[in-house]
């Protein structure tokens, strides 16, 4: 075994400021709220990014592919939490439960893609040892060998695949592992990455040596038979039997990536106000550029002339932004600048449902006007509204994500725009809240004015009794709690839609839990019985 001790040297930066132009991912408007997973390159020319988009709904995971000139050439339905390329293809694997959130119906997914976004494979693998066991691989890193395998570690484990998807076979390698990564030396030889060590196996994995390091390994790679290793304040060399060549560059500021192209190095700062990467390709002369940071959990590409970085933006949309060498300026990039200054609901509609011969108050709709004001130097041509409203059961979420286009806020200026017709379900879900976001088709808006709540009015009502106490979840899973300090509430009721009493429990106090493991998904009729009077409510289980 081996052990470098690290030594920290002070680094001088040249600051560059650049003005970039935006394209927002989540551009559909199905895809209402999202996150980043993993960023690659493909061809030198393809940005791919993937994520998860509709989180307030029913998440699904997307694969993005675009050109240097944000122009989307296409996206996938893709369980692609990691990315990797090869000269021809895109491979992508992810972790999945399949079918309605059934224990032991995980997956790891593997999938093969050609440029156009073709699917040309897609394998489901999973290893069940009982019905009720969960398979838990969540991938961590997946790569390509040169005799045309796929490979796909996991924090204990590894499953290696041939190019074509057959073939599949996992390795254990036990629960202190904590696998990050997996690098191919060659047909007969990997190296696995953890927090603190890389080792070295065979290819049937049977490992062989090892070498320590004092710091966390940010990331390791291969480079022309020279391992690469990054750790959180220096770059390593070593070479294939993991003997250390040299220290390369040190950073008092930190490390938190390594990227390559052809035989350049780009090595990014820690920074908390701006995004800092090292240029250098012979690692003597260095050039530090400095990028505004637009978005949160950001990955970047660099790629010649070209810096693309991705991430989440501050109001959680994925997002990619892009910068050229030779486009350059000297002045910094400022956010467009939206204020909700307020927003009034009107014509509000009670919504009843009849359910086992009476009549409830279900929810109700509403419409709304908004002024919004430009508190930045550019006209707002198109934003869009975003609200996430309650109600529906499993996927049915309903969410609201409107985008308002031919509109003309010079700054300074406030403009009315209004929805219709939206629907909130609960009346004790009388408190709104609305935010502006993506202005002229960008990514991200200054967030500290954009967003604003107000509880409203609900009156007319048929069925006051509904607003005597609180519910909530609802939809339920496993549990369902009942606010109720004014009513004492001694005994409560939930009834199917056929009239059978599912749970019917003694209750005392002004907050109740009730466990409801065991109730089937379906709509329910919640009693509530205090000593002289009874209150009914719909609930949901998912």
């Amino acid at each position: 075994m081996k052990r470098l001790i690290i030594s920290v040297l002070a680094l001088l930066p040249i600051v560059l400021h650049a003005q970039s132009f935006w394209s927002i991912v989540d551009d559909e408007s199905c895809h209402n709220k999202s996150h980043i997973t993993d960023v690659a390159l493909f061809q030198d020319s393809m940005i791919l990014v993937s994520g998860f988009v509709s989180d307030v709904s029913c998440s699904g995971q997307n694969l993005f592919a675009y050109n240097f000139s944000g122009q989307k050439l296409w996206s996938r339905y893709s369980v692609s939490d990691l990315i990797v390329t090869d000269k021809d293809n895109i491979y992508t694997t992810g972790y999945t439960i399949a079918t309605d959130d059934i224990v032991g119906d995980e997956k790891l997914v593997l999938s093969k893609y050609n440029k156009e976004g073709t699917e040309i494979f897609r394998l489901n693998y999973s290893e069940k040892t009982s019905n009720y066991s969960y398979f838990g691989f969540y991938p961590t890193g997946i790569n390509i060998t040169d005799d045309g395998k796929i490979l796909v570690c996991s924090k204990t484990s590894v499953v290696k695949s041939d190019i074509n998807g057959s073939g599949i076979k996992k390795y254990d390698f036990g629960s202190n592992m904590d696998i990050t990564g997996i690098n191919p030396i060659n047909p007969r030889f990997y190296l696995i990455n953890t927090p603190e060590r890389i080792y070295k196996s065979d290819s049937s994995f049977v490992l062989s040596d090892s070498i320590a390091f004092s710091g966390n390994i940010v990331k390791a790679f291969l480079k022309k038979d020279t391992i690469y290793t990054l750790l959180s304040s220096c770059l390593v060399r070593l070479d294939t039997s993991l003997n250390i060549i040299d220290t390369v560059i040190s950073s008092t500021l930190g490390f938190q990536n390594i990227e390559t192209f052809d035989n350049t190095f780009w090595l990014q700062l820690k920074q908390a106000e701006s995004i800092k990467i090292i240029k250098t390709n012979d690692f003597k002369s260095i050039d530090t550029l400095t990028f505004p940071l637009l978005a949160n959990d950001i990955r970047f590409i660099a790629a010649g002339k070209n810096y693309v970085f991705a991430g989440n933006s501050f109001t959680n949309q994925i997002g990619i932004y892009h910068f050229h060498a030779d486009t350059f300026a000297s002045e910094d990039y400022t956010l467009p600048d939206i204020e909700l200054v307020d927003f009034k609901v009107d014509s509000i509609c009670i919504d009843y449902v009849k359910y086992l011969g009476d009549s409830f108050p279900r929810g109700y709709y509403f419409n709304a006007e908004f002024d919004i004001k430009n508190n930045g130097n550019d006209t707002i041509k198109g934003l869009s509204i975003f609200s996430q409203l309650h109600g529906g059961m499993n996927c049915a979420q309903n969410y609201y994500y409107g985008k308002y286009q031919n509109l003309n806020i010079l700054p300074g200026q406030t403009q009315t725009v209004k929805i219709h017709h939206k629907y909130e379900d609960g009346l004790n879900n009388n408190k709104l809240c609305f935010q502006c976001l993506a202005p002229n088709s960008k990514l991200e808006t200054n967030v500290n004015n954009n967003s604003l709540c107000k509880t409203i009015d609900i009156t007319g009502v048929e069925n006051v009794k509904q607003s005597k106490f609180k519910v909530f979840p609802n939809p339920m899973a496993n549990y369902l709690m009942i606010e109720n300090w004014d009513l004492k509430i001694n005994h409560v009721e939930i009834i199917d839609i056929d009239g059978k009493t599912c749970i019917s429990k003694a209750v005392s106090g002004g907050l109740v839990k009730i466990e409801t493991f065991n109730v089937k998904p379906g709509l329910y009729l919640l009693k509530l019985k205090s000593t002289n009077k009874v209150y009914s409510q719909l609930v949901v289980k998912e």
